[in-house]
C-alpha cells in the first residue's frame, strides 16, 4: 500500500484538535449533526447483565460465565452516525480529503479501495465535490471519476450505496492488501489520486469530528439534565467541579483501520474522558488488541467476521495515534455471538437500524469481562456514582436478508 500512495500522495497536515475543529468547520454543510441518543433500558441493561442477558445467551456461554460482574450505575449516550448521510462516519474524512485535494484532481479524479462505506462516502463526496465546483469553473475541468476497489465478498447493500453514486467499481480479494494492488493498478492506468479509507491524516481529522459532535453534544444533554434535576445523568462524583463537569467520563468506538478512532482520541486527549478501542475477537479481527500486547502493529488481517466494516488491520497513522496510552485506554475485543446480541438490544430497544460493526462497541461494553472489572476500578478510583459512556454507532448498511437471520437465529423469539 506504500507504493500506492507514495505514486501520488496527497498533501499532510498535523494531526490535533485545531486541525479536527477547521475539517468540521470545511464540511458540517455537507454533512449531517447526528444526534446523540439516550435509552434508559439499554443503560439498565448495561448495569445489570446478568438480570437482563442471561437468558439470551448460548447454553455455552452461560456456563462459560459469559457474563460479566454487574455495575452499579451506568448511563449510556449513543452517537447515530448509522443516521449520516450514506449510512456512516465514512463521509466525514471523504469530504474533508475531497475538499484538500490539489486543484488537477478535477481531471484525474480520484481512488480507494473499501469494504463498503467508504466505497460510497467518496464516489458521493466526489459527486458533491464536482457539482460545487462546477458552479465556478469550466466542466471540462472536472472530466475525472470516481475509482472504487471493492472485495467480491461485500454485502450487496454496500455495493449498490456505491453504485448510486456513479463510481467505477472494480473487485478483488477480500484482503486489504489484495484490494490495495487492485487500486494500485487502476492507478497507474488513470493517475487518480487515491484517497485511503483510514490512513491519512485529512481522513483521520475528518472522522475526529464525530468526537466534537460527541463531546459537545452530550454536554448539553448532561447540563440540561443537572440544571432540571434529573437524577439520570446527574454525575456525582467526590470531584469539586461537580457542578460545572459535563462532559463524558468514557467513549467507545469500533476499531477497523483505526480512522475514526484515532481521530476521537485526538479530539479527546486534552480532556479527562478515556477513550477505548472495540473490536470483533473473530479469526484474527482484533489485531490492534493482539499488536498492542505484543508491542507492534499487526500488518495482515484475513477474517470473515460478520463486523464486515472491521475485517481490516490498522493503519501506521492510527496505530501511532491508538499505542499511545495517554490517548487511548485501550482496545477490547468480543465474539460473534455478542456483537449479534449487542445489535438485537439497539434494534428493540433504541430502535434505530445498524449494522453488526456498529455493535461491536456496546457489545464491549456489555460483555468483555476485562473490560468491565477496569470500568469499576475506574469509577472506584475517581469516587464516580454514575458513570456517562459514550458509544458510536458507526453506520446502518445492513443487508435486510442478514438482518432477518440475525434476529432469527436464536433471538428473533424474543420480537
Amino acid at each position: 500500500m506504500a507504493a500506492l500512495i507514495d505514486s501520488q500522495p496527497l498533501p499532510t497536515r498535523p494531526i490535533n484538535l485545531l486541525g479536527i475543529r477547521e475539517a468540521h468547520a470545511r464540511i458540517e454543510k455537507y454533512i449531517i449533526r447526528t444526534p446523540v441518543l439516550t435509552c434508559d433500558a439499554l443503560s439498565d441493561i448495561a448495569c445489570q447483565p446478568h438480570k437482563h442477558l442471561s437468558e439470551l445467551l448460548s447454553t455455552s456461554n452461560r456456563d462459560d460465565g459469559g457474563l460479566p460482574a454487574d455495575s452499579e450505575h451506568i448511563n449510556l449516550f449513543f452517537k447515530c452516525e448509522n443516521l449520516q448521510k450514506k449510512g456512516a462516519f465514512k463521509v466525514r474524512g471523504a469530504f474533508n480529503a475531497i475538499s484538500r485535494l490539489p486543484q488537477d484532481a478535477g481531471k484525474k479524479g480520484v481512488i480507494t479501495h473499501s469494504s463498503g462505506n467508504h466505497a460510497a462516502a467518496l464516489a458521493y463526496a466526489w459527486r458533491m465535490f464536482k457539482g460545487d465546483r462546477e458552479e465556478s469553473v469550466a466542466a471540462a475541468e472536472h472530466t475525472g471519476v470516481a475509482h472504487v476497489v471493492m472485495p467480491s465478498n461485500s454485502i450487496p447493500v454496500k455495493i449498490s450505496n456505491t453504485k448510486e453514486e456513479l463510481a467505477i467499481i472494480a473487485f478483488s480479494g477480500p484482503t486489504s492488501s489484495e484490494r490495495a494492488a487492485v487500486a494500485t493498478e487502476v492507478r497507474s492506468k488513470t493517475g487518480a489520486y487515491f484517497v485511503p479509507p483510514y490512513d491519512h491524516p485529512d481522513i483521520i481529522l475528518g472522522q475526529g469530528t464525530v468526537g466534537l459532535e460527541l463531546d459537545e453534544q452530550s454536554e448539553e444533554l448532561i447540563r440540561f439534565a443537572y440544571e432540571n434535576n434529573d437524577n439520570n445523568y446527574v454525575q456525582v462524583s467526590a470531584r469539586k467541579d461537580e457542578a460545572n463537569d459535563h462532559s463524558l467520563d468514557i467513549v467507545v468506538v469500533p476499531l477497523g483501520g483505526g480512522g475514526l478512532l484515532s481521530g476521537i482520541c485526538t479530539w479527546f486527549s486534552d480532556k479527562r474522558t478515556l477513550v477505548f478501542g472495540a473490536e470483533p475477537s473473530h479469526s484474527g479481527a482484533n489485531d490492534a488488541e493482539i499488536g498492542l500486547k505484543r508491542g507492534e502493529r499487526i500488518t495482515h488481517v484475513d477474517t470473515t467476521t460478520i463486523a464486515d466494516g472491521l475485517r481490516t488491520p490498522v493503519g501506521v497513522l492510527p496505530w501511532n495515534i491508538i499505542s499511545n496510552p495517554g490517548k487511548c485506554a485501550g482496545v477490547y475485543s468480543v465474539s460473534e455471538e455478542h456483537i449479534k446480541l449487542a445489535m438485537f438490544l439497539i434494534i428493540k430497544h433504541l430502535k434505530v437500524v445498524i449494522e453488526p460493526s456498529a455493535a461491536v462497541g456496546l457489545a464491549v461494553v456489555l460483555f468483555n469481562k476485562e473490560w468491565r472489572k477496569k470500568l469499576n476500578e475506574y469509577a472506584e478510583e475517581m469516587s464516580i456514582e454514575k458513570l456517562r459512556i459514550g458509544v458510536v454507532l458507526t453506520g446502518g448498511n445492513v443487508d435486510m436478508g442478514m438482518l432477518g437471520k440475525i434476529l432469527e437465529g436464536g433471538h428473533g423469539r424474543l420480537v
